[in-house]
């Protein structure tokens, strides 16, 4: 998978792609013939365990905000709109925190 090909499947920039991989967010690419590339395997495995990690998260505030009130909606976790996420994993995690939260 080239960098384009990692931008679009997290629907960001190239060059978030870029930030993610100098903060170490995420595995670098291999090179070949002076091109990046990533092995889909582990571009999936890493994606996965993200997204796995994010949904964990949300359970168990989830769980800790029913224990807390029992049908009541302000228990419900908040998302915060006003927080802009900085770096592409943040904003991978939002989305995917949004999508758990309001459906």
């Amino acid at each position: 998978m080239t960098k384009e090909d990692v931008a679009r499947a997290l629907q960001c920039s190239v060059r978030n792609i870029e930030k993610l991989i100098q903060s170490g967010g995420m595995p670098g690419p291999g090179r070949v013939a002076g091109r990046s590339f990533w092995h889909p395997n582990i571009f999936y495995e890493w994606l996965d365990a993200v997204l796995r990690q994010t949904a964990m998260s949300s359970i168990d505030a989830s769980e800790s905000a029913r224990e807390k009130t029992s049908d009541d909606i302000s228990s419900r976790p908040k998302v915060s709109r006003t927080n802009k996420p900085t770096n592409a994993i943040d904003c991978m995690q939002t989305r995917q925190a949004n999508k758990l939260n309001f459906n």
